[in-house]
């Protein structure tokens, strides 16, 4: 032991990179310390208003970032005290130490310097340190609701109830987005299989298609932000070629999102009267129905037009059928394996191909035996229609819109997608229809 006078003035000799002294000697805390330019030397000990007969232990430097943040958080009668080794380079060489009377300030070029100590340092520790799969510390202990936590580079640390555990920053992003729901509600999908995250400013972020969720290296409270929503809407209906003067049509759309759990079916007409096109003045139905609307997600369209040669029965009752028998069809989504909470990801790399070659197949044939099997028969079925519309399609067509205009209809159809279906009837005349869609990429800022 020595006093503060002699063991601080000692220890400069062969520290003469530390520049000159920038005033007396101090005292804070539990130790006396000397701010020199360059550096800042400690000596724990108790204090005496004589420096000459206080009794102190060895002087130890600090300098660089940690001295600038040890003095950020208190410096002496900060929560880690006063240093108590000089700084050292770490174990994996990447970066700096000091270890201090109530645990340690790290420090690296890629995390800056911050402190750790108590029940979270010791789990830290018991895990390797900064040679760990935790890293180093990217921010100093924090409140935390029930207890107290340390971000590192790659997870945090919290202390709950006297027990401390570590979880990684991906489990805290996926933890949130399937407290969520996951895949159902605003964010869909996440943009790679592997449900990879990047480090943006002071956290880290996972994006998905429908947003994002962070976690800041100051918070183990994550936050979702749903940024985009898609929607489609069925915008009308065209007779290109028609089979009588005047058709008499009943049928149904519907869209399939399967990723997300979504059907929804259209039936026309919706009370008992039939859509009429054909004749001279309307070739064109405006509807604009929006028939999907949720995050964004690829989509399954299917169209089932019939025309009503002979009008028999109610029309709205041949829309029902069709609608039942497309909402059946769709139960094909229970076969591809709904994406439960707890594997966000099951199916994710067959999330259209099964739906996509079952209405395929059901385009081949079966829609057409069933609705001829359903109809009278001088009713003319028309195959179904199906159209698969990729997500990153979509985002290139929301922005390239066309609109249909005839000289023989005064109206207009905005679209970026259609399906066109052609039917033949019994004295073999050809009709096309045209069913036209419009996808929108609408621009958010929802907290979830």
């Amino acid at each position: 032991m020595g006093n503060a006078q002699s063991t601080l003035d000692n220890r400069v000799q062969g520290l003469s990179w530390i520049g000159s002294p920038k005033g007396p000697i101090k005292y804070e805390g539990q130790a006396y310390y000397h701010e020199y330019q360059n550096a800042t030397l400690w000596a724990v000990g108790d204090f005496n208003p004589d420096i000459t007969k206080s009794a102190v232990g060895n002087a130890y430097e600090i300098h660089g970032g940690i001295r600038d943040y040890h003095v950020k958080i208190g410096g002496g009668k900060s929560v880690t005290g006063a240093p108590v080794s000089d700084e050292t380079t770490t174990a994996d060489g990447r970066g700096r130490f000091n270890q201090m009377q109530n645990g340690y300030i790290y420090w690296s070029p890629a995390t800056g310097a911050h402190e750790v100590y108590g029940n979270i340092m010791l789990h830290w520790q018991g895990l390797g340190s900064e040679t760990s799969w935790l890293g180093y510390p990217t921010s100093g202990e924090i409140d935390t609701p029930g207890g107290r936590m340390n971000s590192f580079e790659n997870g945090q640390v919290v202390w709950r109830n006297g027990v401390a555990s570590a979880i990684g920053y991906k489990d805290v992003l996926v933890q949130k987005y399937n407290q969520i729901g996951g895949i159902y509600p605003r964010l869909g999908l996440p943009l790679s299989t592997a449900m990879s995250f990047n480090r943006v400013g002071n956290g880290f972020m996972m994006p998905f298609r429908g947003g994002s969720i962070t976690v800041p290296f100051d918070s183990p409270v994550p936050a979702a932000v749903a940024t985009q929503t898609l929607r489609i809407n069925w915008t009308g209906l065209e007779c290109q070629v028609r089979q009588e003067g005047e058709d008499e049509l009943a049928g149904a759309v519907s869209a399939l999102a399967p990723s997300t759990k979504w059907n929804n079916t259209k039936k026309f007409p919706d009370g008992n009267e039939p859509w009429k096109l054909g004749h001279e003045g309307a070739r064109i139905m405006y509807t604009n129905f929006p028939i999907y609307e949720g995050p964004p997600a690829n989509v399954v369209l299917t169209t089932a037009l019939v025309e009503l040669d002979t009008n028999a029965g109610n029309p709205s009752r041949v829309a029902d059928q069709i609608v039942s028998f497309l909402g059946n069809a769709s139960g094909l989504l229970d076969r591809v394996g709904a994406l439960s909470g707890n594997d966000v990801l099951s199916g994710y790399g067959r999330e259209l191909g099964d739906i996509v070659n079952s209405f395929k197949e059901l385009e081949k044939s079966n829609i057409w035996r069933f609705l001829v099997n359903l109809f009278d028969s001088p009713d003319d079925p028309y195959p179904a229609g199906v159209l698969e519309l990729k997500w990153d399609d979509m985002q290139r067509n929301a922005s390239n819109k066309k609109v249909l205009r005839r000289s023989d209809d005064g109206h207009t159809i905005t679209w970026t997608d259609s399906i066109t279906v052609i039917g033949r009837d019994n004295g073999g005349d050809v009709g096309v229809y045209a069913f036209y869609f419009d996808v929108n990429i609408i621009a958010s800022q929802d907290h979830l």
